[in-house]
């Protein structure tokens, strides 16, 4: 097996939180996944493992069953796993992506540009940021409400429960975050959404 290690010069704005590493790096690892000429794309935290067999088979399935709208910017829905806050407006899911890999470099180069040109990131958390730059570069309106971020969720998104993905995160003094803990599951289950 073939590995590719990418050394990324460090950001001199690093942001909140760190956003300017992240932002880097996961666009750096997507230009040189777009290199290999890959259809699609799995943006993951290093630290974390999907478990579920055939997950990308699962996932492709699922983005030919739900098309995205016709639009000038992407060629499918994107797929985030549910660590996507419901209940907080804009709070996408930043722990892991899957898509094409034009859609998700878009995903990525929209958080480049706003985080270059902005003030944003000194206000507040990167999910909520990634969402917001993503939405300014798909040129879809904000209006800070739930049901506006709904909307946004409908037409460019696929909430995947981690538990359907089996995603193992070893987080928080060796509590696993997967389908074998319960007491996490109750507060990112997404079976009703």
């Amino acid at each position: 097996m073939d590995i590719i290690v990418l050394k990324n010069t460090p950001p001199l704005n690093l942001g909140s939180f760190n956003i300017g590493h992240q932002i880097i790096n996961s666009l750096e690892g997507v230009k040189e996944i777009k290199k290999q000429t890959c259809t699609f794309c799995v943006k993951t935290r290093s630290d974390q493992r999907l478990y579920r067999l055939g997950v990308i088979y699962t996932l492709i399935n699922l983005l030919k069953t739900f098309p995205v709208e016709e639009n000038s910017f992407l060629n499918n829905r994107i797929i985030f796993s549910s660590f996507t806050k419901k209940y907080i407006s804009h709070h996408l899911g930043d722990f892991f992506q899957f898509g094409k890999t034009s859609d998700i470099y878009f995903f990525f180069k929209s958080a480049l540009d706003n985080y270059l040109y902005e003030n944003l990131f000194k206000t507040t958390v990167p999910e909520i940021i990634f969402c917001l730059s993503f939405l300014k570069n798909l040129s879809f309106p904000v209006k800070n409400t739930l049901g506006n971020y709904y909307l946004f969720l409908k037409k460019y998104c696929i909430i995947c429960d981690h538990l359907f993905l089996d995603l193992h995160w070893v987080k928080y003094h060796n509590l696993f975050i997967n389908s074998l803990n319960p007491s996490f599951n109750i507060y990112n289950n997404y079976t009703d959404f």
